[in-house]
């Protein structure tokens, strides 16, 4: 049983350690109802107490009452109560406990794993043999003694029954539940022909168990020969135990173990796309190994000295096994192993074409994944997993109107598969089709109400929409359905800050580096909403960590400038935006900012050179217009001063902003005057000053009632060194 290689699928893979487990348990409620049978053959044999001929028993006396006989001393000399007289457990109580613990440990079995749900079926058998509880004929009396049975496992009976209910309304649920209808149902005829070639596979397999794979896919049609071949292998062995039977009652016992223990996953019920599994045989095989156990003993019953051949026999055996088993073992190494074994060894797979592709694809060998899965659709083409997956990865390829096809042709195939109307929603919304997008978004939903990503995907797209408050539930739901969605909480702080809710925000950003300490865009949202907080340090401390995590992300670099510039630091602002010109030397807005520092620090003659290599890259960048204009305008240095140049540059910063901008009107006035032209400069400070009082910007109206009394007077501004 440990080392036979059909078992490597149970013990290898991680996913099925519910096998071992729902095992582990099933064997346990074995052991405790054998103890239970044994003590209550005990009882009827002795009702008595066993042990100790001083212990209290308990009679009934004439009057039908319980009396009490005394049998011995009950204390020492010194009047205390000897060890011999305390008191013990009675038989009645260790009964029932064994009997509970036993109907406890098929309980948790049911819950690692349904599989188990014939325990109630197993242990009649174990009543038949060895427990010799009921014998095999039609007398009045074994029918009541079977019949009483029977009775005695209805608890294990209800579990079972409640088990079944359970587990077919979440696998119906779940969508691994064929159908008898539809295009890519299973008929109630091609279960019943896949069930004889199932049995007779097992058996094959566990004598010569080569080409083992993760999945076998279910085979519509078998050819007759084979169909009738197999039910003749399984009649006539069926025939033969039962004729050996009587005799042999071990024979009985091990194949009907072996038979009923398969039929939750023979396929009558069936669940999932495959047809029979190596794991399956994990609890049934047990059958098969009583029979050569206790079949091999009576065989060698005669033999003289059989202790040293059968142990030969056996260690060859073993060997064999743990041989076969090591090399199977090494194809679970990894997933492209196991899946290209799963190939080779097997034909018209899709399922391990899909399974290899999807593997692929998450390596970003695209073309390869691609490949795979139209493998897949050729080979099945009612498949919808290989075209949602093929669809999904032509999105990462920003094939949007390819993926748009191949998603439309699975949902022509399956029109509730929700995973590709998520898909499609997802293409069209990266074309810009976002009302569409939401569309196929909101079918998914609908087919999966707790479809996380579906859920996500609709928040961006309602976010594309300024549905800021419709966007926000999305992203609520998502993280109420999966909280480790770290990108959701992200979008959600987003949404948030959008709306103004600053700390709620902050909340989300904060959940969202919880769960992934460094997610870039969740540090810089948090380093925005603390600029808009006033909380220049940390949002600093924010916008540092993203250019440690993405040196290369250019607007980490442009905002951390900004912030440091404000927070009064313009060496550090410099360095930042320097950093940022390394990268992207064509950065106008770096260049702008620089500048800006620059000329703080009286660095003007590389602040001029910053701002005109702006100016290259961005003619209409107002800003760097109008900051150029002032410096031309009213720099002490007549060798940098040019009143001409100063009152273009200006003029140009002004129309763009359609002369509605007080702090450029003003640069204005400064360039007429200095080019002399100090009538025009009046008059646009005049301006100005009315701007800014209507903009409630007192302290720039100030500066240019100030300013007028300069132009005036025929005096232009000059700014103090």
């Amino acid at each position: 049983f440990a080392l036979h290689p059909l078992h490597v699928e149970s013990v290898a893979w991680v996913a099925e350690r519910k096998d071992v487990l729902s095992t582990f348990f099933f064997l346990f409620t074995l052991l405790t109802y054998g103890r239970w049978e044994r003590k209550r053959k005990s009882e009827i044999r002795n009702p008595k107490s066993e042990g100790n001929p001083n212990t209290e028993i308990r009679r009934a006396g004439d009057d039908g009452r319980e009396r009490t006989t005394d049998h011995g001393p009950r204390t020492t000399d010194h009047g205390l109560r000897t060890a011999d007289s305390l008191p013990r457990i009675t038989h009645h109580a260790s009964h029932s406990t064994l009997y509970a613990l036993s109907l406890l440990f098929f309980a948790l079995g049911l819950m690692s794993k349904p599989m188990v749900v014939t325990v109630p079926f197993v242990l009649l058998l174990l009543d038949y043999w060895p427990l010799q509880r009921f014998r095999l004929d039609t007398q009045r009396s074994t029918l009541k003694e079977f019949l009483h049975l029977v009775i005695e496992k209805i608890p294990f009976l209800a579990l079972s029954a409640a088990s079944c209910f359970i587990t077919v309304i979440a696998q119906d649920k779940g969508g691994a539940l064929a159908s008898l209808e539809g295009e890519s149902a299973v008929s109630l005829e091609e279960r019943l022909v896949n069930t004889p070639i199932s049995y007779a596979w097992y058996l094959v397999k566990m004598i010569w168990p080569p080409d083992m794979a993760v999945i076998y896919p279910f085979v519509r049609e078998w050819p007759p020969m084979r169909v009738l071949l197999s039910i003749g292998l399984l009649l006539a062995l069926t025939g033969l135990v039962l004729w050996q039977g009587r005799r042999r009652p071990y024979l009985l016992t091990g194949w009907l173990w072996h038979l009923g223990t398969l039929v939750p996953v023979i396929g009558l019920v069936k669940v999932g796309a495959q047809s029979i599994a190596d794991r399956y045989m994990y609890i049934p095989s047990i059958g098969l190994f009583i029979i050569v156990a206790w079949g091999v003993a009576e065989l060698t019953a005669g033999w003289t000295r059989r202790a040293l051949p059968l142990a030969v026999a056996a260690a060859a055996v073993l060997a064999t096994c743990a041989m076969v088993t090591g090399r199977q073992l090494l194809y679970w190494m990894d997933t492209e192993s196991l899946f290209r074994h799963t190939l080779a060894v097997t034909r018209n797979n899709y399922l391990a074409c899909n399974n290899l592709g999807f593997y692929l694809a998450q390596q970003g060998q695209r073309e390869a994944a691609k490949s795979y899965y139209r493998s897949a659709i050729e080979i099945a083409p009612n498949y919808v997993g290989a075209r949602n997956n093929l669809g999904a990865t032509l999105v990462q390829e920003k094939k949007y109107e390819e993926a748009i096809t191949t998603l439309q042709d699975a949902l022509q195939v399956n029109p509730k598969a929700a995973d590709a109307e998520s898909n499609l929603g997802a293409a069209l919304y990266c074309l810009g089709k976002t009302a569409e997008a939401i569309e196929h978004l909101t079918n998914a939903i609908q087919i999966n109400p707790d479809y996380a990503l579906a859920h996500y995907n609709l928040g961006n797209a309602l976010l594309q929409q300024d549905k800021l408050a419709e966007a926000a539930a999305e992203f609520r739901l998502t993280v109420k359905l999966n909280p480790r969605y770290a990108e959701a909480h992200n979008n959600l702080a987003l949404a948030l800050a959008k709306q103004n809710k600053l700390d709620e925000a902050v909340a989300e950003f904060r959940r969202a580096l919880a769960v992934q300490p460094g997610l870039a865009p969740a540090h810089y949202g948090l380093g925005e909403v603390m600029v808009d907080q006033g909380k220049l340090d940390e949002a600093a401390a924010q916008f540092s960590e993203v250019t440690r995590l993405q040196p290369g992300h250019e607007l980490s670099w442009l905002q951390l400038g900004i912030t440091r510039a404000k927070q009064g630091k313009p060496a550090e602002a410099a360095e930042a935006f320097s950093a940022l010109l390394r990268i992207k030397p064509d950065a106008a807005d770096a260049h702008c900012h620089l500048a800006a520092v620059l000329a703080a620090q009286h660095k003007t003659g590389d602040a001029v050179l910053h701002y005109r290599k702006a100016l290259q890259m961005a003619p209409n960048l107002a800003d760097a217009l109008n900051n150029l204009a002032w410096i031309l305008a009213a720099n002490p240095d007549g060798q940098v001063r040019n009143g001409r140049e100063a009152v273009d540059l200006a003029e140009r910063a002004c129309k763009l902003t359609a002369y509605k901008e007080p702090l450029f009107i003003g640069t204005l006035a400064a360039a007429y005057a200095e080019a002399g032209r100090f009538t025009d400069a009046t008059a646009a400070a005049e301006k100005a000053e009315a701007l800014a009082e209507k903009a409630n910007q007192p302290d720039l109206a100030a500066k240019n009632r100030e300013l007028l009394k300069l132009y005036r007077a025929g005096q232009p501004v000059r700014d103090t060194p």
